[in-house]
């Protein structure tokens, strides 16, 4: 986590893909002009990423869990 950050887990989801979207735009502005501020805001990014695969990882195992962990492989006919 990059340590100028606060506790992204605090965030709600609109806010943390808020923060990604204007780390984005600093990435694109800074990209040709200022590797170090590109630099900075990558790690930002990257963090925020981070956070953001957590909690998905997070409702996929809640999910799994409400299914009783169900399979759905005899229902659906590939063949």
């Amino acid at each position: 986590m990059h340590p100028l950050m606060g506790s992204l887990q605090e965030l709600s989801d609109k806010e943390l893909a808020d923060r990604m979207n204007k780390v984005m735009r600093v990435m694109r502005t800074s990209g040709t002009m200022n590797g170090q501020v590109y630099n900075q805001a990558y790690m930002i990014y990257q963090s925020l990423m981070s956070e953001s695969q957590r909690r998905a990882q997070i409702q996929l195992e809640e999910q799994i869990k409400r299914s009783n962990g169900a399979n759905f492989d005899d229902i659906i006919n590939i063949g």
